[in-house]
This record gives C-alpha cells, sequence and structure tokens, in this order.
C-alpha cells in the first residue's frame, strides 16, 4: 500500500493521526497543553524533521516552521497532511484541530490556508499562498499575508478564479479580479465570481497581502 508519506527510512517513534483517533474520544483532549494560545515549532529544531500530529482544544494556534531551510508544503486544512524538515506528509493537522496561522521557512514553500482567518508569514524562501475556495479568505474572516515578495511570492488563486483578458476593464456579470491600497498603504487582492457594477456588492473573496501585483497573482 501506498501512503506517500516518506519519512526517509527512519523510524516512527511517537502515536500517529489513528492512535489519536481512538485515545482522543477514550481519554479526552489534554486542554492544560492546548489553552488559548498554542505554539507548534520554532524550538530550534525545525531543520530535524519528525513526524508528528497536531491536536488542539480552544484558542489561537500557529504552526511555527521558521526555522526549516527545505522546501515545505503546509496545509492548514483539518485532517490534512502538510510536509516540513525534509520528510513528505510528516505533519498531520487532527480531524478537529483548527490552526489560524503559519510562518513558513527558508525553502520554497507552498501554504493552503483552511476556511477561518489566518495570518501567513513567509518566510526568506520562495512561497506560494495556494486558495482553493473563495470562502477561504472573505471580508469577514480575512487572511493577511505578511512579508510578501513581489516578484518572488505568488498568490495562486486558480482553483476557483475564471481566467480574464484585460483586467483594466470591467465586464458586467462576469467575473472580475482587482487589487485596491489602503490609506495606510496595505494592499488587498478582491475578487467578484460575477461582477454586477462598483459599489453594489462586496468581493466574494478578499486578501491582504502587502505589496503584491499582478504579476503575482496565478488564475
Amino acid at each position: 500500500m501506498t501512503t506517500g508519506q516518506d519519512y526517509k527510512d527512519k523510524a516512527v517513534t511517537r502515536p500517529q493521526i489513528k492512535d489519536y483517533e481512538r485515545l482522543i474520544p477514550a481519554y479526552k483532549l489534554n486542554t492544560d497543553i492546548s489553552g488559548a494560545e498554542y505554539l507548534i515549532g520554532n524550538l530550534g529544531r525545525d531543520n530535524s524533521p519528525a513526524t508528528m500530529v497536531i491536536v488542539n482544544g480552544f484558542g489561537h494556534d500557529s504552526l511555527d516552521a521558521t526555522g526549516d531551510t527545505h522546501d515545505q508544503v503546509i496545509d492548514m486544512h483539518s485532517g490534512a497532511r502538510s510536509s516540513v524538515g525534509g520528510f513528505k506528509e510528516n505533519v498531520v493537522i487532527a480531524s478537529h484541530a483548527v490552526i489560524e496561522d503559519v510562518k513558513t521557512g527558508a525553502g520554497t514553500n507552498r501554504v493552503v490556508p483552511n476556511a477561518v482567518s489566518n495570518t501567513i508569514t513567509l518566510g526568506s524562501g520562495s512561497n506560494t499562498v495556494a486558495f482553493q475556495n473563495l470562502s477561504d479568505s472573505t471580508p469577514d474572516r480575512l487572511d493577511t499575508v505578511v512579508g510578501f515578495k513581489t516578484g518572488v511570492d505568488k498568490l495562486d488563486i486558480s482553483a476557483f478564479a475564471t481566467p480574464q483578458g484585460n483586467t483594466h476593464y470591467v465586464v458586467p456579470n462576469a467575473s472580475h479580479l482587482e487589487i485596491q491600497s489602503g490609506a495606510a498603504g496595505e494592499t488587498y487582492v478582491l475578487y467578484w465570481k460575477e461582477f454586477i457594477y462598483r459599489g453594489s456588492q462586496a468581493p466574494d473573496f478578499k486578501v491582504r497581502a502587502d505589496g503584491v501585483q499582478q504579476r503575482d497573482i496565478i488564475k
């Protein structure tokens, strides 16, 4: 059976996702270590790979992989597998767990946000933030991408965006993408699945990524 996981011939020495699925219903979650603010990673060993299952109870939780120089694939969805530290699919977010924030490392990284309001801090490497659904980042649940480097990093909305021609012109009842700047220098990417006319409706998708330009968006 092929799982897609690759631990580089290293032995697994800690409980895995199937173990937690049986342990938590039987013994309950230890909320003493899953409190209001919880940080996973950035303990000085991020460049040394490990297998882990992320569980949490409540509060605001962060996955910090800034010390990792390997290429990363971080999927923030509950039940998803991520690749960190040189292993493949070695980090699992439990099906009940919610991760709000992620910090990437120095490699070529791909982050897949979830549907809650995320803060995604990009490391020194080349990063792609790949949104899967319009609802992943909205005016009410806004994602913020920190440290975006134009010409290096990418925002990928191709999973839901309709290919467009000249984005300088608005076509009524068609999809529409635009970049807006705020008074304090902040930058937002807005996307309407079906644009009627300006000011008539909130965008279906909105994300903040200061400094982003049209060339940085994959659609």
